[in-house]
């Protein structure tokens, strides 16, 4: 009888560590799962903060363009304050900052994206510690009727 005893002991001990096998497992992928939404938050930040220093540089490209052009124009006899030079240097803002505006949408997009990715990673891994939750008891519960079925067909044996 102390075999079967044994035996019992082992199945329902098992089980003990399959649970928190499953537990730790879900614990593990919840971890996982929070590093990688905190590296996509930061790979956002650092996408829009890309973008905002792209959009800088185009302004400045912009003032650059513009102050080659009003010497240009100076160089040439034409007075800065007409209507051409004025309209050329309005002309190249405008467009300049219509395209440091489309990047800092752009970026603004891309740190949405990676915002939207850390939320799914959140829940990814919330939903593996649940599903934990769930399947640590089931183990448990198996293991039980595992060392119940022995211990009723060890009884049944009799001596």
């Amino acid at each position: 009888m102390g075999i079967e005893t044994a035996a019992m002991a082992l199945i329902a001990a098992s089980g003990v560590l399959d649970a928190y096998s499953i537990l730790r497992q879900g614990s593990q992928q919840q971890a996982w799962a929070d590093y990688q939404a905190k590296q996509a938050r930061a790979d956002a930040n650092a996408q829009y903060a890309a973008a905002r220093v792209q959009a800088e540089q185009i302004r400045k490209l912009a003032r650059q363009q513009a102050s080659t052009a009003n010497a240009a124009l100076a160089g040439s006899g034409v007075d800065l304050a007409s209507s051409n030079a004025l309209n050329l240097n309005a002309d190249i803002y405008r467009d300049s900052e219509q395209d440091a505006v489309t990047t800092l949408l752009s970026g603004k997009a891309q740190q949405q994206r990676g915002y939207a990715d850390a939320q799914g990673y959140q829940i990814q891994g919330q939903q593996a510690k649940q599903a934990s939750y769930i399947n640590a008891p089931s183990s448990l519960l198996l293991a039980g009727g595992n060392a119940a079925t022995g211990w009723v067909k060890m009884k049944n044996k009799g001596p």
